[in-house]
């Protein structure tokens, strides 16, 4: 058995890999790039299961094409060039509605805060009024009380 001293002397300390702080460092980030992908992927993976809504312009009537008849295509056809036209203009009138709305409440804002600025510049003024007031009154009983003492 070796003493202290000759321990010390021969070095036969090894320091392994496992306990370098780098390597935990690996170790740290490998599980955490990991972790995050598995919650990417569970977070896609919902929002593919949801059914996306069926987003369509033209009539709602259901087109079932008879081959035998070729006059009722030609009424489908106008029927759904109507049907379009009526969509465009209850487009056109909701956007304008909208615009309206959207302007009539800018003009309420717009007057909303010239009133609010116009009371507190009617407020402000008072108050400067009041300063001057009291700052001239006291000045002048200041000046009174002096020539007063002085006789």
């Amino acid at each position: 058995m070796l003493s202290r001293s000759q321990r010390r002397k021969t070095g036969g300390k090894k320091v392994t890999f496992y306990k370098k702080w780098w390597f935990w460092l690996i170790i740290v980030l490998l599980i955490g790039g990991i972790a995050f992908y598995m919650i990417g992927s569970a977070s896609s993976k919902k929002s593919d299961d949801s059914p996306t809504p069926d987003i369509s312009y033209s009539s709602s009537k259901k087109h079932t094409y008879d081959y035998g008849d070729s006059s009722s295509s030609d009424d489908d056809d106008a029927d759904s060039s109507s049907a379009n036209a009526t969509a465009a203009a209850n487009s056109k009138a909701a956007a304008n509605a909208a615009a309206q709305a959207s302007s009539k409440a800018a003009a309420d804002a717009a007057s909303r805060s010239a009133a609010d600025s116009s009371s507190r510049l009617a407020m402000s003024q008072s108050l400067w009024n009041k300063q001057n007031q009291a700052s001239s009154s006291s000045s002048s009983s200041s000046s009174s009380s002096a020539t007063g003492t002085s006789n």
